[in-house]
């Protein structure tokens, strides 16, 4: 497929274009304005789905700004919003060859220079099964992290027996 670049009132436009990568299927648009040269910054909006999947998928919208130097490109610090509701987690166990269930919702913000972001998501899963094992509950937590790593803390909501789980990531 072709990616098409288009040019009009003063804004360089990246139009609704699909991509499709083995099962994951993304929408993509973009705009740079061009009111104020010294400052500029790429917004994009995209969404990822999966082939056969019936579900929202993952929205971004994200703000990058950038300039023009004498030594080339330099980025400013990147503005992403991701949101996920409700994606089933069994086309996702099919591709990591393991049997998953439940639904995963996430909202959150990536953020910060490019060569260091910062995380910052809600996440929950209902009813997670993994391997025969479900659980008939539903899971909220954070993950949170930087260049040096990341934390996810987990709890389950309503449950009979009340549990936690934590994990960090280097």
């Amino acid at each position: 497929k072709k990616a098409e670049i288009a040019c009009q009132n003063q804004q360089i436009l990246l139009p609704r274009s699909k991509w499709e990568y083995g099962p994951l299927i993304s929408l993509l648009e973009g705009v740079i304005p061009l009111n104020n040269t010294r400052k500029l910054h790429l917004d994009v909006n995209a969404s990822l789905g999966m082939k056969g999947v019936n579900s929202q998928g993952f929205d971004v919208s994200a703000k990058l700004p950038f300039e023009f130097s004498n030594d080339g490109l330099i980025l400013g610090d990147l503005l992403a919003n991701l949101n996920l509701d409700s994606f089933p987690l069994t086309p996702i166990g099919s591709y990591l060859g393991t049997s998953l269930s439940g639904m995963l919702s996430a909202k959150g913000q990536i953020s910060g220079p490019i060569s260091s972001l910062n995380t910052k998501f809600s996440i929950g899963i209902i009813n997670p099964q993994m391997i025969g094992v479900r659980l008939q509950e539903e899971w909220r937590g954070d993950l949170k992290g930087d260049s040096s790593g990341a934390d996810l803390k987990m709890s389950s909501i309503g449950a009979s027996v009340p549990s936690t789980f934590s994990a960090s990531f280097n």
